[in-house]
């Protein structure tokens, strides 16, 4: 190779730098020796009429590798917290939703859900475990909204009425917001 080159990054999670493409300049090599080995002329005549053997740029980048190093890059551990921090674009799932803890809860949760998922929004329902664990399974997902569902959800009056409670991934603010708005 006259010219190589690696294209690396630091992968916390496999434990330093790892490759994520490269770059190889080989020249006229590799047409060389393949016209010696099979004895065919693999050379070209350009525009002015000369005879040339053309030079091979080799390119390597893996998916898997990029794709790998974009996860890492997002995943971050804050004390017993993992997050996966992925922009709101990328995430594989872009709402929770959660019913706080009775049937009507579960039943409103479940009618939010189906109502998002028609909508286009890739939405998770979960009502396992405690509220606690919910967000954190979503935070390690990477879904970037979590909608609480609870009495105030399902209120037939006062300030609470058809509201519900969004939590932010990233910065863990939980806000009260119209159910519709």
């Amino acid at each position: 190779n006259r010219i190589q080159f690696d294209i690396e990054v630091h992968l916390e999670s496999l434990g330093g730098y790892k490759e994520l493409g490269a770059v190889h300049y080989r020249g006229d090599y590799d047409l060389t020796r393949h016209g010696q080995g099979s004895t065919k002329d693999l050379s070209v005549t350009t525009k002015d009429g000369h005879r040339v053997l053309p030079h091979v740029l080799e390119l390597t980048f893996g998916v898997d590798r990029n794709l790998w190093a974009l996860a890492d890059a997002h995943l971050l551990h804050d004390g017993d917290r993992s997050v996966w921090k992925l922009p709101p674009y990328l995430a594989p799932v872009a709402v929770g939703v959660f019913p706080l803890l009775r049937k009507e809860h579960t039943a409103y949760a479940r009618a939010l859900t189906a109502e998002l998922a028609r909508d286009g929004i890739s939405v998770e329902f979960d009502d396992a475990g405690t509220i606690g664990k919910r967000y954190a399974r979503m935070d390690e997902a990477g879904t970037p909204y979590c909608v609480t569902i609870d009495g105030g959800t399902v209120a037939l009056d006062g300030p609470e009425q058809a509201t519900v409670t969004v939590r932010l991934r990233d910065t863990k603010a939980q806000e009260r917001v119209a159910r519709n708005g």
